[in-house]
């Protein structure tokens, strides 16, 4: 919780999590998460001892941000089904590796529209995940692998027409 996920490497990440062309609320979101700051329940627990400290997605373990995005078996379906859809099974074994594959999936000098989709799934991804977590502990709502894609292709195609070159842009 008060470690540093990231290994202190959140400044060098800046432009990477600011960058993305995803909508501002997503970038906020990754910012909060590369500092360890969302309000998983294993963080909510330091104000609300009483409240339950397990993950909402699996019911496994502490609900940490680590946990949440790479050590949860929901988590890692869904990374294996992303790394499947890009031709290779693929899970993270932490947040940093999560990183790395963002990096690695758009590469710097291309300024392709499939470079700025394939450098925005990680982050979309993520933020789907989030929200199918609020959506399961605030409504009681099933949450499904197939929902959290959908989900990232919104968040992907909100972010689209801020990318130059897709077709209503400047």
């Amino acid at each position: 919780m008060k470690g540093k996920p990231f290994n202190g490497n959140v400044a060098r990440k800046a432009p990477q999590i600011w960058g993305c062309k995803v909508p501002l609320k997503v970038r906020f979101f990754m910012w909060l998460a590369y500092n360890d700051r969302l309000l998983t329940r294993a963080y909510r627990s330091i104000w609300r001892p009483g409240d339950p400290t397990s993950c909402a997605l699996c019911g496994d373990d502490l609900e940490t941000t680590q946990h949440l995005f790479c050590g949860c078996a929901f988590a890692k379906e869904v990374w294996l089904n992303l790394g499947s859809s890009l031709g290779g099974g693929w899970c993270p074994s932490d947040l940093n590796h999560l990183w790395e594959l963002g990096s690695r999936l758009s590469r710097r000098n291309d300024r392709s529209l499939r470079s700025k989709i394939l450098q925005s799934l990680v982050p979309a991804v993520m933020w789907a995940i989030w929200i199918g977590r609020n959506d399961k502990i605030f409504w009681g709502t099933l949450v499904s692998v197939e929902g959290v894609w959908e989900g990232a292709k919104r968040n992907i195609g909100v972010g689209l027409p801020l990318c130059r070159g897709f077709p209503g842009s400047s």
